[in-house]
């Protein structure tokens, strides 16, 4: 990275150095949603000292880089897929139901003295229900033609372009969507903080949204910065 290139896009940062995406996150700067923002953007827009953030990306640059960020740029459309629905598809399907069922219990143990429970499983089951519906999207339909135009080396007959202006688009729009549910998770549960006489699963229910939250930011930052970015540049 050159430390004196601030118009960068973030998504571009992540996808070249994924070690970066702790440091980010930790200055609260979206990677994966918005990711087609500049570095000098984002920041100012988040009302950080640009001098102080690039500090702490080179330090960050400079210490040991995570052994077990994959060079996702490096990779095929088709092996980036897999890995995609392996990992994060795996995650969610995993998760989704485990995350309804804590909402659901700690809502009815405590719903009634803390209003928050309530919103947040309205905002919950919302949640599950349209990336249920976009992970379905992405495998039936959306990935397999990736796939196959990658296997051809060509764009779809339809014409250039069309999964750009197509599926993608959709896809796009559906993780912005999953963002802002993702950030209305956060605000409800103040940071994801649980008070301090919660009980056990109300702590559990925290920690897997938490953990939920950052698997989509690779998630979606995945796609929309390399898979997706990828696609628009074969002309698929």
């Amino acid at each position: 990275m050159n430390l004196h290139d601030i118009e960068i896009p973030l998504g571009r940062l992540v996808a070249e150095h994924p070690h970066l995406i702790r440091t980010l996150e930790g200055l609260g700067l979206d990677y994966c949603c918005g990711g087609h923002r500049p570095l000098s953007q984002a920041v100012a827009e988040k009302g950080l000292d640009l001098e102080e953030v690039l500090a702490a990306l080179k330090q960050a640059l400079a210490s040991t880089q995570d052994a077990c960020a994959a060079p996702w740029l490096e990779k095929t459309c088709s092996e980036l897929i897999d890995h995609i629905v392996r990992s994060h598809h795996g995650f969610l399907r995993t998760e989704l139901p485990r995350l309804s069922t804590l909402t659901d219990k700690v809502f009815e143990v405590h719903g009634s003295g803390t209003p928050e429970l309530g919103e947040l499983r309205r905002v919950m089951a919302g949640f599950r229900e349209e990336i249920e519906s976009h992970l379905a999207k992405e495998e039936q339909i959306l990935f397999p033609a990736i796939v196959a135009c990658e296997a051809r080396g060509a764009a779809m007959p339809q014409g250039a372009g069309v999964l750009a202006r197509g599926p993608i688009s959709c896809m796009e729009s559906e993780h912005d969507e999953a963002g802002a549910a993702l950030a209305e998770m956060r605000r409800l549960t103040g940071d994801f903080s649980p008070p301090e006489a919660a009980c056990g699963s109300w702590r559990a229910l925290y920690l897997g949204l938490e953990e939920l939250e950052q698997d989509m930011h690779r998630h979606i930052h995945e796609e929309n910065n390399i898979l997706f970015e990828r696609v628009r540049a074969a002309g698929w």
